[in-house]
């Protein structure tokens, strides 16, 4: 027993120090990533839905990061030196809920909001490959896809009902995202990438609509210009994992 643990660790050992990304192969990628996001014109619209409610014993958050599921497919070539990956992906990200809360009439009443979001990311990058395990490199990415918000109104201490869309506006994300690659190969099968990255959006939103659901009574009073910006830039990165085939 002990000779074949030995043996299956120098095994591993062996297959870490010797891996490197395979040449001209294609390969796939899921994992998870986590952005500390702004919410740019929406904190704005949470600004105001606090401000103007002097009964919430606790006041809605604003938006401070967006999490989720992130996959790829992409195409390396190279030599034993430097790599090329040619690459597209889906991030999948969701803020959590957002949550105020306060007596109405004597009833304990909450308001929840919530956003997510889906980007389908295309670029490349270039690896350097210092040692044979360990690669590193710079990427940069095209984003393109969208966001929705939602809410749900319930008494304190009841069953939460299900969120529901704010209105039925589409709003678009565009943007640029500059990426460092710190990849490790355990294998010509297997590895993983850690991806630092900074999300700069382009488009700019129009949140007044979600103003006008949450805010009725007062988002005429509202600095219409602080309702537009851009929504959910911001740094982060992604840990996954990469097979090879």
């Amino acid at each position: 027993m002990t000779k074949g643990i030995l043996l299956a660790t120098l095994l591993f050992i062996t297959s870490s120090v010797f891996a490197q990304r395979p040449e001209n192969r294609m390969y796939m990628a899921g994992g998870f990533n986590y952005q500390l996001a702004s919410g740019g014109p929406l904190d704005y619209v949470i600004d105001r839905y606090n401000q103007t409610r002097d009964y919430l014993t606790d006041e809605m958050d604003k938006v401070d990061h967006m999490s989720g599921a992130a996959f790829s497919f992409g195409f390396g070539m190279g030599e034993d030196v430097d790599f090329l990956l040619f690459e597209i992906g889906l991030t999948i990200g969701g803020s959590g809920s957002l949550s105020a809360e306060g007596p109405v009439n004597g009833v304990q009443q909450v308001r929840d909001l919530k956003v997510k979001s889906f980007l389908i990311n295309t670029g490349f990058a270039y690896l350097i490959q210092t040692e044979q395990k360990f690669e590193y490199g710079i990427g940069l990415f095209v984003d393109y896809g969208g966001f929705n918000v939602r809410t749900r109104t319930y008494t304190a201490g009841q069953n939460a009902p299900d969120f529901k869309d704010v209105g039925d506006q589409n709003n678009t994300l565009v943007g640029l995202t500059p990426t460092i690659f710190l990849d490790y190969n355990f294998s010509e099968t297997f590895g993983l990438t850690l991806r630092p990255f900074y999300r700069y959006q382009i488009y700019e939103n129009d949140m007044s609509y979600v103003s006008k659901e949450i805010n009725p009574n007062t988002y005429n009073n509202d600095d219409y210009e602080s309702t537009q910006g851009a929504m959910l830039d911001g740094f982060g990165g992604e840990l996954k994992a990469v097979f090879f085939f």
